[in-house]
């Protein structure tokens, strides 16, 4: 709901958001990445091979969601053939949507009884008093951008490790350059749904627009500056050719 806000509402519930995905402890999202990965992985590795997309990059950033919106794991598969048919805009886009609405809807009314160490809960309690629909909207639009942007990376990210010859060595080795494969293949493909701030400036009731500028919750990642390569503004400028001797003897 904060992205169609402006001005002091847009803050309300942006402050919210952003305050409350601020108290994620990492090493916590990593222990729940790496038990859903050893899951996926023993699921498709007795049979000799898997489609990566469909059976990894696809379920893994939804898993891990349910588990940082407060959901259980048996949430996971369901809503990630629910978010796949909404975003695809199929026939049946608007049961999936009625679907993941009410399980948000769920959700929320089980943490108001119990409050918990996830995001549902702290949305919840939060001072600037969300309503029970402003925190279903918020959960909404992480659940769907967050698994959307992730997806579609991480099928860039695999797709560049497992195709591309550059990489056979580290891949076939078993080095650790996930940051540097990632990198590449934000620089090359970045992920659908990124957005910009607004650009231009807007006034309503006299005051400037720019105190509640709208952000986009996708924020997949930008082009890094390759290593060895300074940035723009400490380029340094390019020479001109200094002239010979009988170019400036005088005529």
């Amino acid at each position: 709901m904060c992205t169609f806000a402006d001005g002091d509402e847009h803050e309300r519930l942006r402050a919210a958001l952003t305050e409350s995905m601020g108290r994620f402890d990492r090493r916590g999202i990593r222990r729940h990445v790496t038990r859903f990965t050893h899951q996926l992985v023993n699921d498709f590795c007795a049979d000799g091979g898997a489609e990566m997309v469909t059976a990894f990059a696809q379920q893994l950033p939804m898993l891990v969601l349910t588990q940082l919106l407060g959901m259980p794991d048996e949430y996971g598969p369901r809503l990630v053939e629910a978010t796949r048919d909404l975003m695809k805009g199929t026939e049946t886009a608007l049961r999936s949507d009625a679907y993941v609405t009410e399980a948000l809807k769920g959700l929320v009314d089980r943490r108001r009884a119990e409050p918990g160490e996830d995001l549902a809960s702290w949305l919840l309690a939060h001072p600037s008093g969300l309503t029970e629909e402003e925190v279903v909207q918020h959960l909404r639009l992480v659940l769907l951008t967050g698994n959307e942007t992730t997806t579609n990376l991480m099928a860039n990210t695999l797709r560049m490790v497992l195709t591309d010859p550059r990489f056979r060595a580290s891949l076939a080795g078993g080095h650790d350059a996930a940051g540097r494969h990632r990198a590449r293949a934000v620089e090359r493909a970045p992920a659908h749904g990124r957005a910009r701030p607004l650009g231009h400036r807007r006034h309503r009731a006299g005051r400037s627009a720019d105190q509640g500028r709208r952000h986009a919750a996708a924020g997949a990642g930008r082009r890094e500056r390759r290593p060895g390569h300074p940035p723009r503004h400490r380029r340094a400028h390019v020479r001109q050719p200094v002239p010979s001797r009988l170019q400036r003897r005088p005529p």
